[in-house]
């Protein structure tokens, strides 16, 4: 069973529309699997159905999903927000990104960054601490 941490009706609040857009339910439990993903070692208070029952982490959950829900990657030969990047120069600053061999199309990221730094925010990315 996937647990899907918004509504249709809520995506549309976020994007702030009148109507939940096509497709939004499919939309949304495929961002809930990417959320669940990101959550692999978070902590929280659930129910016996596996729902959160922390108020604040119900919303961070709803407004990732959203997130991640609405993020596009372009997949063309246009970097988006989501493109891996392949090589940093630093002097005279430049940037390059991975780009796939068999059709050239910049190779994105299928996580929204904003879905990332909501779920960050409210504690729910697990930190892995460095020791030096």
């Amino acid at each position: 069973m996937v647990l899907v941490y918004a509504t249709p009706q809520e995506l549309a609040a976020w994007l702030d529309l009148t109507d939940p857009p096509a497709g939004a339910s499919l939309a949304l439990r495929d961002a809930s699997l990417i959320v669940d993903d990101l959550l692999v070692g978070a902590v929280y208070d659930t129910d016996a159905d596996g729902r959160p029952t922390d108020p604040a982490v119900v919303e961070a959950l709803r407004d990732a999903t959203c997130a991640q829900a609405t993020f596009k990657p372009k997949g063309t030969n246009q970097p988006s927000e989501g493109g891996k990047v392949a090589s940093v120069k630093v002097d005279k600053v430049s940037k390059s990104y991975a780009v796939s061999p068999t059709t050239g199309a910049v190779v994105d990221d299928p996580v929204s960054s904003q879905a990332v730094s909501i779920l960050r925010l409210a504690g729910l990315v697990p930190a892995h601490p460095r020791v030096v």
